[in-house]
């Protein structure tokens, strides 16, 4: 009598979070996505790898991130138009860098300044479905750190809800302008320098929505 053949294990997808935090610029974000962004995929059914601190180094993250499990790349790290960078600016991924294995298929966010103008065009022509990501300085005012985390967090959630990178896309804009459109009524004249650098951040924004070069506004992750 033949032996049943048991059905394939399902393979468990995965989040590599790569974050720095050896600055107060780092440090801040680092700590709301420990305590606002991976819990939720992991209620969702996640796995999280974590690189980050001193770990957050390209020696560490390469092989994690080649792991076809792993479906979504994500952090807070300094950057620069052709490179993201992790523990003491160490460039964990960098234009023509890293191989297409570290992106095929992966969706990608970083909350840093600048990789969007040349490191996400380059993750997506090396398969990468959805790149999110700032194209210039992406700043926050320390006192109101956490409308802005909150802000860039909506992708985020966004995906660990199974969304798409349109949907993310719109969600995300309309928590931007909620926030301004608080901040611009706080008080008797409203914070409008700090309604206007939230603004500005938005404008950096780029996406799938935005333009081809980022991706597939249909990509998402599924649990």
């Amino acid at each position: 009598m033949p032996k049943k053949r048991k059905p394939p294990k399902k393979m468990t997808k995965t989040i590599l979070a790569i974050d720095a935090n050896f600055d107060p610029v780092t440090r801040a974000p680092f700590d709301y996505r420990e305590q606002n962004v991976y819990p939720l995929f992991e209620s969702n059914g996640f796995t999280v790898i974590r690189r980050q601190g001193p770990a957050a180094r390209r020696t560490e993250v390469a092989s994690q991130a080649r792991k076809p499990e792993v479906v979504y790349l994500t952090g807070v790290g300094h950057g620069f138009p052709n490179s993201y960078t992790g523990d003491n600016l160490d460039p964990v991924f960098s234009v023509g860098q890293f191989t297409p294995a570290e992106a095929a298929g992966k969706i990608v966010h970083f909350l840093s300044c600048e990789t969007a103008a040349g490191l996400g065009p380059d993750f997506v022509a090396k398969g990468c479905r959805a790149y999110f990501g700032y194209s210039d300085n992406f700043t926050y005012p320390p006192n109101l750190a956490e409308i802005f985390f909150d802000c860039d967090s909506e992708i985020d959630r966004g995906f660990a809800n199974g969304l798409t990178a349109d949907q993310v896309f719109q969600n995300v804009l309309a928590r931007f302008q909620q926030h301004i459109d608080q901040l611009k009524s706080t008080g008797d004249s409203g914070d409008l320098f700090n309604a206007s650098v939230l603004e500005v951040d938005l404008r950096l924004l780029r996406a799938p929505s935005v333009a081809a070069e980022y991706g597939d506004p249909s990509a998402k992750l599924d649990a």
